[in-house]
């Protein structure tokens, strides 16, 4: 298959800008290096012929031109391929949502999506791209975890402990609520109601239900509040993430600032089953992936039931069934999240809707 070919327009590439660089862009500049990515070929053609291109592509996310005052030039780019009948891809990456312009020819791929704020937009929902933890561990396969009549679930993060805190970080969330409906601010954070405090409402749920047994861990700072520079006490926190994920059934994975949880993607890619709360979330590759069967998904208003549903989730494998389901996921992450095969579905994704 031929590679897709995409229009940037003038592009001067600088490496102090490359955490804004869109995804599809990185294995190119600043020169071609498929390998560092697991790539066997690049499947993105740059090419200077707008008319040409299959479609046109915004070469920094969103937030750079918001950030640093060059809408304009997006905006060129944007009626450019309006006016040749071409669509543009456009990356809002971040925690935060952000609207895009409401151009009929934008298609939005966001990692902080909200369903009910993208309907009748054109959108593709991204995945947080991880290192393979199998890597770190010096492993070649999964851990296998056997099937027991009692489901384990873990969790291993943040959450709220005490009360100043928390009045502390919702107080700042009506301030930034309040700043995007004034217009004040391009970001909408979604509800008012701490991530912290949801997480500490459905790991207190969980540990009253009888039907489950819980591995929980409760730190009450982002990752314990330990940066890098303490490699030792950063190592351990990480270990203690890693090891719940492995030596549980299942893991909560529930949004943190932003509409997401990279929690997800790591507990697939350690051959767990998610339990997933949906605040309002598009999963990517939802058109392709039957999400129903890989995972536990857990709607807000369900959050009391939640023992209950995870139990009968599991009660309905059988042994077999179980350890199949470890190395789906585990293989689903290979197949759609690692970076390569990440970067080969979506661009089947997008030749869909582009229908080319």
């Amino acid at each position: 298959m031929r590679p897709l070919k995409i229009y940037i327009g003038y592009f001067n590439y600088h490496e102090q800008f490359r955490s804004n660089l869109v995804d599809v862009l990185k294995p190119i500049f600043p020169e071609k290096n498929p390998q560092k990515y697991g790539m066997d070929k690049i499947s993105i053609q740059v090419v200077s012929d707008e008319v040409s291109a299959d479609c046109f592509v915004l070469p920094y996310c969103w937030s750079y031109y918001l950030e640093t005052k060059t809408i304009n030039k997006a905006d060129l780019l944007i009626r450019s391929a309006r006016n040749i009948g071409k669509k543009i891809l456009i990356w809002v990456t971040g925690d935060f949502f952000i609207s895009l312009p409401s151009y009929d020819n934008i298609i939005g791929l966001y990692t902080s999506p909200y369903r009910s704020k993208t309907i009748n937009r054109n959108i593709v929902a991204l995945p947080i791209i991880i290192r393979d933890p199998l890597c770190k561990l010096q492993r070649e396969n999964i851990l296998i975890n056997q099937y027991t009549s009692q489901p384990v679930v873990g969790f291993c993060g943040q959450v709220d402990l005490g009360f100043f805190k928390p009045a502390a970080r919702a107080i700042q969330r009506v301030i930034q609520a309040g700043t995007y409906r004034l217009g004040l601010s391009h970001k909408y954070i979604g509800p008012v109601q701490p991530p912290t405090k949801l997480r500490k409402d459905i790991l207190d749920s969980l540990v009253e239900s009888d039907q489950i047994r819980t591995d929980f861990i409760r730190r009450d700072r982002y990752k314990g509040g330990i940066g890098k520079i303490k490699h030792n006490l950063y190592r351990d926190v990480k270990e203690d993430f890693v090891k719940n994920i492995q030596n549980t059934d299942y893991t909560i994975c529930v949004r943190g600032t932003g509409n997401f949880s990279a929690r997800f993607y790591e507990t697939l890619a350690l051959g767990r089953i998610p339990v997933f709360i949906n605040t309002d979330c598009i999963l990517p590759f939802d058109d392709t992936i039957n999400w129903d069967k890989q995972i536990v998904q857990i709607d807000k208003q369900d959050i009391p039931q939640i023992g209950r549903i995870i139990f009968e989730f599991h009660n309905s494998l059988s042994a077999e069934k179980f350890i199949e389901l470890q190395k789906n996921n585990r293989k689903i992450w290979e197949d759609y999240f690692r970076f390569s095969g990440f970067m080969r579905h979506l661009t089947e994704k997008i030749r869909k809707e582009l229908s080319c």
